[in-house]
Protein backbone atom coordinates (compact mmCIF):
# COMPACT_ATOMS: atom_id res chain seq x y z
CA UNK A 1 0.00 0.00 0.00
CA UNK A 2 2.66 2.05 0.80
CA UNK A 3 4.80 1.42 -2.41
CA UNK A 4 1.32 2.46 -4.13
CA UNK A 5 1.45 5.92 -2.36
CA UNK A 6 4.96 6.48 -3.45
CA UNK A 7 4.04 5.21 -6.58
CA UNK A 8 0.77 7.72 -6.95
CA UNK A 9 3.24 11.03 -5.55
CA UNK A 10 5.81 10.01 -8.09
CA UNK A 11 3.79 10.52 -10.81
CA UNK A 12 1.79 13.24 -9.21
CA UNK A 13 5.58 15.18 -9.56
CA UNK A 14 6.44 14.17 -12.48
CA UNK A 15 3.02 15.38 -14.21
CA UNK A 16 3.76 18.38 -12.44
CA UNK A 17 7.19 18.65 -13.76
CA UNK A 18 5.77 17.85 -17.15
CA UNK A 19 3.07 20.49 -17.20
CA UNK A 20 5.61 23.45 -15.29
CA UNK A 21 8.11 22.29 -18.79
CA UNK A 22 5.72 22.17 -21.22
CA UNK A 23 4.41 25.95 -19.92
CA UNK A 24 7.99 27.32 -19.99
CA UNK A 25 8.40 26.17 -23.41
CA UNK A 26 5.42 27.85 -24.46
CA UNK A 27 6.03 31.43 -22.63
CA UNK A 28 9.48 31.18 -23.58
CA UNK A 29 8.40 31.05 -27.09
CA UNK A 30 5.78 33.64 -26.72
CA UNK A 31 8.06 36.27 -24.26
CA UNK A 32 11.28 35.25 -26.26
CA UNK A 33 13.18 33.33 -24.01
CA UNK A 34 10.92 34.50 -20.85
CA UNK A 35 10.48 31.37 -18.27
CA UNK A 36 6.91 31.61 -16.04
CA UNK A 37 8.78 33.07 -13.32
CA UNK A 38 9.78 36.31 -14.56
CA UNK A 39 6.76 36.67 -16.69
CA UNK A 40 4.88 36.12 -13.35
CA UNK A 41 7.10 38.60 -11.68
CA UNK A 42 6.38 41.46 -14.06
CA UNK A 43 2.62 41.33 -13.93
CA UNK A 44 3.07 41.15 -10.20
CA UNK A 45 5.36 44.49 -9.89
CA UNK A 46 2.89 46.02 -12.57
CA UNK A 47 0.06 45.11 -10.11
CA UNK A 48 1.68 46.44 -7.34
CA UNK A 49 3.00 49.43 -9.13
CA UNK A 50 -1.20 50.49 -10.30
CA UNK A 51 -1.78 49.69 -6.92
CA UNK A 52 0.15 51.83 -5.14
CA UNK A 53 -0.28 54.46 -7.71
CA UNK A 54 -4.05 54.41 -7.36
CA UNK A 55 -4.01 54.84 -3.52
CA UNK A 56 -1.54 58.39 -4.02
CA UNK A 57 -3.67 59.56 -6.87
CA UNK A 58 -7.24 58.89 -4.91
CA UNK A 59 -5.60 59.79 -1.71
CA UNK A 60 -4.65 63.20 -2.63
CA UNK A 61 -7.66 63.75 -4.49
CA UNK A 62 -10.43 63.01 -1.52
CA UNK A 63 -7.62 62.92 1.38
CA UNK A 64 -9.62 59.47 2.32
CA UNK A 65 -6.62 57.03 3.07
CA UNK A 66 -9.17 53.53 4.23
CA UNK A 67 -11.45 54.81 0.74
CA UNK A 68 -8.25 55.05 -1.39
CA UNK A 69 -7.06 51.77 -0.41
CA UNK A 70 -10.71 49.81 -1.25
CA UNK A 71 -11.32 51.43 -4.57
CA UNK A 72 -7.52 50.77 -5.34
CA UNK A 73 -8.20 46.93 -4.34
CA UNK A 74 -10.85 47.08 -6.10
CA UNK A 75 -9.39 48.89 -9.48
CA UNK A 76 -6.12 46.50 -8.83
CA UNK A 77 -8.90 43.07 -9.32
CA UNK A 78 -10.42 45.01 -12.48
CA UNK A 79 -7.12 45.14 -14.08
CA UNK A 80 -5.97 41.85 -13.17
CA UNK A 81 -9.51 40.11 -14.76
CA UNK A 82 -8.87 42.55 -17.73
CA UNK A 83 -5.47 41.71 -18.56
CA UNK A 84 -5.80 37.94 -17.78
CA UNK A 85 -8.54 37.75 -20.00
CA UNK A 86 -6.76 39.55 -22.80
CA UNK A 87 -3.18 37.49 -21.93
CA UNK A 88 -5.21 34.51 -22.42
CA UNK A 89 -6.98 34.73 -25.47
CA UNK A 90 -3.59 35.78 -26.86
CA UNK A 91 -1.80 32.88 -25.10
CA UNK A 92 -4.18 30.37 -26.89
CA UNK A 93 -3.79 32.38 -30.14
CA UNK A 94 0.30 31.82 -29.68
CA UNK A 95 0.22 28.33 -28.73
CA UNK A 96 -1.85 27.33 -31.48
CA UNK A 97 0.67 29.21 -34.09
CA UNK A 98 3.46 27.24 -32.38
CA UNK A 99 1.80 24.05 -32.03
CA UNK A 100 1.32 24.28 -35.70
CA UNK A 101 4.92 25.24 -36.26
CA UNK A 102 5.92 21.79 -34.38
CA UNK A 103 3.56 19.91 -36.21
CA UNK A 104 4.62 20.88 -39.89
CA UNK A 105 8.32 19.96 -38.46
CA UNK A 106 7.46 17.02 -37.22
CA UNK A 107 5.37 16.24 -40.60
CA UNK A 108 8.36 17.13 -42.04
CA UNK A 109 10.82 15.22 -40.37
CA UNK A 110 8.69 12.00 -40.81
CA UNK A 111 8.53 12.50 -44.51
CA UNK A 112 12.42 13.72 -44.70
CA UNK A 113 13.12 9.85 -43.03
CA UNK A 114 10.87 8.42 -46.01
CA UNK A 115 12.63 6.96 -49.15
CA UNK A 116 10.90 7.64 -52.64
CA UNK A 117 8.66 4.43 -52.75
CA UNK A 118 7.97 5.11 -49.19
CA UNK A 119 6.98 8.89 -49.81
CA UNK A 120 4.82 7.37 -52.65
CA UNK A 121 2.57 5.14 -50.20
CA UNK A 122 2.64 7.62 -47.93
CA UNK A 123 0.51 10.08 -49.85
CA UNK A 124 -1.33 7.15 -51.23
CA UNK A 125 -2.78 6.70 -47.67
CA UNK A 126 -3.88 10.00 -47.03
CA UNK A 127 -5.26 10.75 -50.71
CA UNK A 128 -7.16 7.59 -50.76
CA UNK A 129 -8.25 8.46 -47.36
CA UNK A 130 -9.23 12.16 -48.64
CA UNK A 131 -11.06 11.04 -51.66
CA UNK A 132 -12.29 7.74 -50.20
CA UNK A 133 -11.59 5.94 -53.39
CA UNK A 134 -8.70 3.72 -54.41
CA UNK A 135 -5.48 3.89 -56.07
CA UNK A 136 -3.99 1.87 -58.82
CA UNK A 137 0.17 1.68 -59.21
CA UNK A 138 0.44 2.57 -62.52
CA UNK A 139 4.13 2.65 -64.15
CA UNK A 140 7.02 5.28 -65.71
CA UNK A 141 6.47 8.85 -64.75
CA UNK A 142 3.04 8.53 -63.52
CA UNK A 143 2.83 6.54 -60.06
CA UNK A 144 -0.68 6.20 -59.48
CA UNK A 145 -4.59 6.36 -61.09
CA UNK A 146 -7.67 6.63 -59.07
CA UNK A 147 -11.12 7.68 -60.05
CA UNK A 148 -13.21 10.25 -58.43
CA UNK A 149 -17.11 11.83 -59.69
CA UNK A 150 -16.81 9.41 -62.92
CA UNK A 151 -13.39 11.05 -63.35
CA UNK A 152 -9.74 9.83 -64.04
CA UNK A 153 -7.22 11.18 -62.24
CA UNK A 154 -3.33 10.26 -62.68
CA UNK A 155 -0.74 10.66 -59.57
CA UNK A 156 3.02 11.39 -59.62
CA UNK A 157 4.72 11.88 -56.37
CA UNK A 158 8.00 13.84 -55.85
CA UNK A 159 10.37 13.76 -53.31
CA UNK A 160 12.80 16.59 -52.78
CA UNK A 161 14.25 18.50 -49.91
CA UNK A 162 12.90 21.52 -48.77
CA UNK A 163 15.57 24.24 -50.77
CA UNK A 164 14.50 22.31 -54.40
CA UNK A 165 11.80 23.21 -56.07
CA UNK A 166 9.40 21.20 -59.03
CA UNK A 167 9.64 23.10 -62.31
CA UNK A 168 8.22 22.84 -65.52
CA UNK A 169 11.25 20.04 -66.44
CA UNK A 170 10.14 17.96 -63.71
CA UNK A 171 6.57 16.88 -64.88
CA UNK A 172 7.25 16.90 -68.27
CA UNK A 173 7.17 13.11 -68.53
CA UNK A 174 4.25 13.07 -66.16
CA UNK A 175 2.19 15.42 -68.88
CA UNK A 176 3.44 13.39 -71.52
CA UNK A 177 2.63 9.86 -69.76
CA UNK A 178 -0.97 11.07 -68.82
CA UNK A 179 -1.72 11.87 -72.45
CA UNK A 180 -1.22 7.91 -72.97
CA UNK A 181 -4.10 7.10 -70.48
CA UNK A 182 -8.17 8.07 -69.92
CA UNK A 183 -6.84 10.12 -67.00
CA UNK A 184 -8.44 13.54 -67.59
CA UNK A 185 -7.00 14.98 -64.33
CA UNK A 186 -3.65 15.55 -63.02
CA UNK A 187 -2.63 15.55 -59.50
CA UNK A 188 1.21 16.30 -58.91
CA UNK A 189 2.06 16.01 -55.37
CA UNK A 190 5.70 17.29 -53.57
CA UNK A 191 6.81 17.70 -50.04
CA UNK A 192 8.64 20.48 -51.19
CA UNK A 193 6.86 24.13 -53.22
CA UNK A 194 6.42 24.19 -57.03
CA UNK A 195 8.46 27.07 -59.28
CA UNK A 196 6.49 30.45 -59.62
CA UNK A 197 6.08 29.31 -63.78
CA UNK A 198 4.76 26.02 -62.94
CA UNK A 199 2.04 27.83 -61.01
CA UNK A 200 1.68 30.63 -63.29
CA UNK A 201 0.89 28.22 -66.46
CA UNK A 202 -2.35 27.57 -64.84
CA UNK A 203 -3.11 24.07 -66.32
CA UNK A 204 -6.78 23.82 -65.74
CA UNK A 205 -6.93 19.82 -65.55
CA UNK A 206 -3.65 19.88 -62.92
CA UNK A 207 -3.53 20.08 -59.17
CA UNK A 208 -0.57 20.80 -57.65
CA UNK A 209 -0.16 19.80 -54.01
CA UNK A 210 2.75 21.43 -52.12
CA UNK A 211 3.49 20.71 -48.49
CA UNK A 212 1.58 22.88 -47.05
CA UNK A 213 -1.38 21.75 -48.88
CA UNK A 214 -0.43 17.92 -47.62
CA UNK A 215 -0.84 19.30 -44.10
CA UNK A 216 -3.85 20.80 -45.23
CA UNK A 217 -5.36 17.45 -47.08
CA UNK A 218 -4.12 15.98 -43.13
CA UNK A 219 -5.84 18.27 -41.00
CA UNK A 220 -8.77 17.41 -42.51
CA UNK A 221 -8.83 13.71 -42.45
CA UNK A 222 -8.18 14.11 -39.08
CA UNK A 223 -4.61 12.42 -38.77
CA UNK A 224 -2.58 15.64 -37.41
CA UNK A 225 -0.90 15.14 -34.04
CA UNK A 226 -3.34 15.91 -31.12
CA UNK A 227 -2.91 17.84 -28.31
CA UNK A 228 -1.05 14.96 -25.80
CA UNK A 229 0.92 13.63 -29.31
CA UNK A 230 2.51 17.58 -29.26
CA UNK A 231 3.29 17.80 -25.55
CA UNK A 232 5.23 14.65 -26.20
CA UNK A 233 7.19 16.38 -28.70
CA UNK A 234 8.05 19.43 -26.41
CA UNK A 235 8.90 17.20 -24.00
CA UNK A 236 11.10 15.03 -26.21
CA UNK A 237 12.90 18.46 -27.06
CA UNK A 238 14.15 18.50 -23.78
CA UNK A 239 15.22 15.36 -23.35
CA UNK A 240 17.43 15.66 -26.56
CA UNK A 241 18.80 18.84 -24.84
CA UNK A 242 19.01 16.70 -21.60
CA UNK A 243 20.87 13.85 -23.25
CA UNK A 244 23.21 16.81 -25.53
CA UNK A 245 24.41 18.40 -22.46
CA UNK A 246 25.29 15.08 -20.66
CA UNK A 247 27.17 13.79 -23.89
CA UNK A 248 29.34 17.01 -23.51
CA UNK A 249 29.70 16.84 -19.97
CA UNK A 250 30.95 12.97 -20.65
CA UNK A 251 33.12 13.99 -23.27
CA UNK A 252 34.36 16.83 -20.83
CA UNK A 253 35.21 14.91 -18.36
CA UNK A 254 36.52 11.89 -20.27
CA UNK A 255 39.12 9.86 -18.97
CA UNK A 256 41.27 10.71 -22.00
CA UNK A 257 40.97 14.79 -20.72
CA UNK A 258 42.45 14.11 -17.63
CA UNK A 259 46.11 13.39 -18.72
CA UNK A 260 45.81 15.96 -21.46
CA UNK A 261 44.07 18.63 -18.80
CA UNK A 262 47.46 17.35 -16.57
CA UNK A 263 50.15 17.30 -19.12
CA UNK A 264 49.20 20.59 -20.85
CA UNK A 265 48.91 22.32 -17.16
CA UNK A 266 52.82 21.41 -16.22
CA UNK A 267 53.72 21.91 -19.99
CA UNK A 268 52.37 25.70 -19.46
CA UNK A 269 53.89 25.99 -15.85
CA UNK A 270 56.92 24.93 -17.13
CA UNK A 271 57.06 27.35 -20.05
CA UNK A 272 56.01 30.56 -17.84
CA UNK A 273 59.41 30.99 -17.12
CA UNK A 274 60.67 31.16 -20.81
CA UNK A 275 57.82 34.00 -21.49
CA UNK A 276 57.00 37.39 -20.50
CA UNK A 277 53.88 36.15 -19.56
CA UNK A 278 54.92 34.23 -16.54
CA UNK A 279 51.74 34.77 -14.41
CA UNK A 280 49.18 34.00 -17.54
CA UNK A 281 50.52 31.02 -18.56
CA UNK A 282 50.96 29.95 -14.89
CA UNK A 283 47.36 30.88 -14.00
CA UNK A 284 46.20 28.89 -17.08
CA UNK A 285 48.24 25.91 -15.67
CA UNK A 286 46.96 25.57 -12.91
CA UNK A 287 43.29 26.01 -14.09
CA UNK A 288 44.32 23.07 -16.54
CA UNK A 289 45.47 20.92 -13.81
CA UNK A 290 42.35 21.43 -11.59
CA UNK A 291 40.13 20.43 -14.01
CA UNK A 292 42.13 17.53 -14.75
CA UNK A 293 41.80 17.09 -11.10
CA UNK A 294 38.03 17.79 -11.18
CA UNK A 295 37.71 15.29 -14.05
CA UNK A 296 39.40 12.60 -12.16
CA UNK A 297 37.16 13.05 -9.16
CA UNK A 298 34.26 12.99 -11.49
CA UNK A 299 35.28 9.47 -13.16
CA UNK A 300 36.54 8.17 -9.88
CA UNK A 301 32.86 8.75 -8.05
CA UNK A 302 31.06 7.10 -10.64
CA UNK A 303 33.23 4.23 -10.81
CA UNK A 304 32.70 3.76 -7.34
CA UNK A 305 29.16 4.78 -7.39
CA UNK A 306 28.43 1.84 -10.47
CA UNK A 307 30.89 -0.76 -8.68
CA UNK A 308 28.50 -0.81 -5.37
CA UNK A 309 32.11 -0.61 -3.23
CA UNK A 310 31.27 -0.45 -0.09
CA UNK A 311 33.61 2.61 1.66
CA UNK A 312 32.92 1.94 5.37
CA UNK A 313 34.94 -1.41 5.41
Amino acid sequence: MDFDKKDILKKYIEDLKRKRYINNYYIGKIKKGKSTEADFLDGFFLRIIIFIGTIIILYAETGYFIFSIVVSVQITILFSLLIYNFKNKKMKKKIAQINEELVKKKILKDINNLSSNEFKEYIKDILEEYYNTTFFEYSNHLDYLFTVDNEIWGVSCFKKSQDDRIGLKDINGFMEELKKTEASRGLIVTNSYFTEELKEKGYIHIKLVDFDEIIEIIKKIGKLPKKEEIEEIIVNKRKEKLSKRVNMKEQFFSKHNILRFFFLGIILILMSNLTRYTKYYTVVGGICIALSIISGSYNLYFFIKNHDFNLQK
